[in-house]
């Protein structure tokens, strides 16, 4: 599909169906000025996480010769950074998918690069236990003290793209 084909889908609110029976809605954004640099700085602090994962990771690997593992950089990383816990556990997750990713494919003899750059702004994730709907708005949290979800909620994850 062309870009612009998934610009004018993504405008609309289409609904795309995934596999298992998930279904994907997209829908643009209209922020007020603070709401998107807020957005912003949501961003700018899961890329942070992502950096940091990379640095720790590498520097490891590297000086080391010692693979840590996921379950160790989330213990090590945990309360470090200004974004949801869970957006920080999915921000590790993603780094080493991409780390077993590639390891897989030089098995296999083919080409690839593992994570190495570094990033300014990243998508950030927010789990089931993290979203809130109140009337017809969509609730984020981004740390301690908010209310119980509500029963019955079908949104499973939310991405700030």
């Amino acid at each position: 599909m062309s870009k612009l084909k998934r610009n004018t889908a993504a405008k609309k609110g289409k609904r795309q169906k995934q596999g298992g029976g998930v279904s994907v809605e997209t829908f643009p954004l209209r922020l007020k000025p603070y709401a998107e640099e807020l957005a912003r700085s949501i961003q700018r602090e899961s890329a942070r996480v992502w950096n940091a994962v990379m640095t720790v990771h590498r520097l490891f690997w590297f000086r080391y010769g010692i693979w840590i593992n996921e379950a160790m950089v989330k213990k090590f990383l945990k309360g470090r950074f200004d974004v949801y816990s869970q957006d920080a556990q999915a921000v590790i997750e993603t780094y080493y998918e991409c780390w077993e990713r590639t390891k897989k494919l030089h098995e296999e003899g083919q080409n690839g690069r593992y994570p190495w750059s570094k990033k300014r702004f990243l998508t950030s994730t927010w789990k089931v236990t993290g979203i809130f709907v109140e009337g017809n708005c969509l609730r984020l949290s981004n740390g301690w003290g908010n209310p119980p979800r509500p029963k019955g909620l079908e949104i499973k994850q939310v991405q700030l793209v």
